[in-house]
């Protein structure tokens, strides 16, 4: 259901030019499409201005533009079928200095303004550590514990075959 939708709005994005309704370039990275999409939702947004039908057309508009350009598979599509654009590399001005990092394909939905396997590591690192010390003293411990109630199965039966044998001796020597 979801799919079919989407393809309506590509094949109606054919007259519809959602760069120019979000007033950016085919080349902004999605971050620059999300905060478009923001600014934009928020000055056309029906609660702000009620009775205006020309706001709510813009607001639904603009709503429209980023559920294609804000998905990168469906902008990808969308820039195939409309632009002829096979793929926008989006070069991030900031990343300069730094040549092959700045280059990131808008559709990936790589960033190069933020890493979360750097940032998970950096909030939740440690406690990560912790859970695996710990994990590995319990799987220690069952191990020791494994290996204390083998030993003592192994004892009692070395044990109780001499206690047996003598049993049997003291019976068959003293008749009752």
């Amino acid at each position: 259901m979801a799919s079919s939708r989407a393809a309506d709005r590509i094949r109606r994005s054919k007259v519809v030019d959602y760069y120019k309704i979000l007033e950016i370039t085919p080349r902004a990275t999605q971050q620059e499409v999300k905060s478009a999409y923001y600014k934009q939702s928020l000055q056309y947004h029906p609660d702000h201005n009620p009775n205006d039908a020309a706001a709510k057309r813009k607001y639904e508009a603009v709503t429209e533009a980023y559920a294609v350009l804000g998905q990168p598979h469906l902008r990808n599509r969308y820039d195939r079928s409309v632009t002829g654009i096979t793929q926008t590399v989006v070069r991030d001005p900031r990343m300069r200095n730094q040549p092959g990092r700045n280059v990131r394909s808008a559709f990936t939905g790589e960033s190069t303004h933020y890493n979360f396997n750097e940032w998970y590591q950096q909030h939740h690192g440690e406690a990560r550590k912790r859970e695996q010390v710990r994990r590995k003293n319990i799987e220690k411990i069952r191990k020791e514990q494994e290996e204390i109630a083998d030993s003592e199965s192994g004892l009692w039966v070395l044990a109780s075959g001499p206690l047996i044998g003598l049993l049997i001796y003291y019976l068959s020597h003293n008749q009752w």
